[in-house]
């Protein structure tokens, strides 16, 4: 019912407008809302270092596999470091900057493949577009990270899964998703390809 929709979605307005972005993710996370922060992620581009810190705030005892689209990536030559590895049903991986991811994430909402609204109505879609152009030009989005921080990010996140949980299962999923994302030789994603 759109009336419903519209009543949460001013209710939200009200509420969160005034909060800077990274406390709304940071909160999404640290209370394990996923599609929350998916959400934030594919319609707000913000840095590699910043997202992983709001990452660090997930419950350490959540299955890798609901965040997994979301861990930080490493990808040889490219100037942007706001990388996302999709898996396809293929068992392909796709690599996807966020404009991609968002463009992604659009098609499949159009196709009523998503369980979430990425975008309100086309007017929402073309400003957020507008915004990504706008940090393609310069914004701090795409603050450089070495393979090695990320790395390291891994590291400290499956040490703290173990000593604060014990699921070694979890590091272990973990370690897998690191070792993909680390040495990204990948089909690039693009909007057109509707491969993923």
């Amino acid at each position: 019912d759109n009336r419903v929709s519209s009543a949460a979605t001013n209710r939200f307005l009200r509420g969160f407008r005034h909060f800077p972005l990274s406390m709304i993710a940071s909160s999404a996370a640290s209370r394990g809302e996923i599609d929350a922060l998916t959400l934030l992620f594919a319609r707000h581009p913000m840095p590699i270092q910043t997202r992983m810190k709001i990452l660090d705030l997930i419950p350490l005892d959540t299955e890798i596999s609901r965040y997994e689209h979301l861990l930080p990536c490493f990808v040889q030559g490219s100037s942007s470091d706001g990388n996302f590895l999709l898996k396809a049903e293929n068992h392909h991986s796709y690599c996807f900057d966020a404009l991609q991811l968002f463009s992604h994430y659009c098609a499949m909402q159009q196709e009523e493949q998503f369980p979430f609204e990425v975008f309100v109505d086309e007017l929402d879609k073309d400003y957020l577009l507008s915004n990504y152009r706008c940090c393609d030009q310069g914004c701090d989005a795409n603050q450089s990270i070495s393979r090695e921080e990320i790395s390291l990010w891994y590291l400290r996140r499956a040490i703290d899964i173990h000593n604060r949980t014990g699921l070694i299962l979890l590091v272990r999923q973990l370690t897998e998703s690191a070792l993909s994302r680390l040495s990204v030789q990948i089909l690039r994603g693009t909007e057109d390809n509707g491969a993923v």
